[in-house]
């Protein structure tokens, strides 16, 4: 069954994406669904060799986060999402990648000492559009 869940889960974002493009307006948001987040730091101990860089570029300058940035297996990288009823009206990028075990989750990156536990809450992504 989980198997299956991921395609499922990737099709519905997808699908959320080709809608908000269709949509064409400035700053508009669609949902994703409830998501499961969890947060990380820029430590060895919670990423690789060199936790200050995501996959997709620079995250933090020793350990401390230059921006609000999350890794994602299932959003393509520049994706921006807002979490309004954990985070209010920030927006977060996509700048990382999980481990493919947790492949469904949404990892914050907060700073060295801060966590946020695993939570389970909607999530918005801001149309293609507007996507870096």
């Amino acid at each position: 069954m989980k198997e299956h869940a991921w395609k499922i889960k990737t099709a519905v974002c997808f699908l959320a994406l080709i809608m908000a493009a269709a949509v064409g307006h400035a700053k508009s948001w669609i949902s994703i669904g409830t998501q499961e987040i969890t947060s990380f730091n820029a430590v060895r101990e919670q990423c690789d060799a060199d936790p200050d860089n995501g996959a997709y570029g620079r995250v933090a300058k020793n350990g401390i986060p230059l921006g609000n940035y999350f890794a994602s297996n299932f959003l393509a990288p520049g994706t921006r999402i807002t979490i309004p009823a954990l985070t209010g009206e920030n927006i977060w990028i996509c700048r990382d990648r999980l481990n493919p075990k947790v492949w469904w989750r949404i990892d914050l990156l907060y700073p060295i000492g801060r966590t946020l536990g695993k939570r389970r809450t909607e999530v918005f992504v801001l149309n293609a559009n507007n996507r870096d």
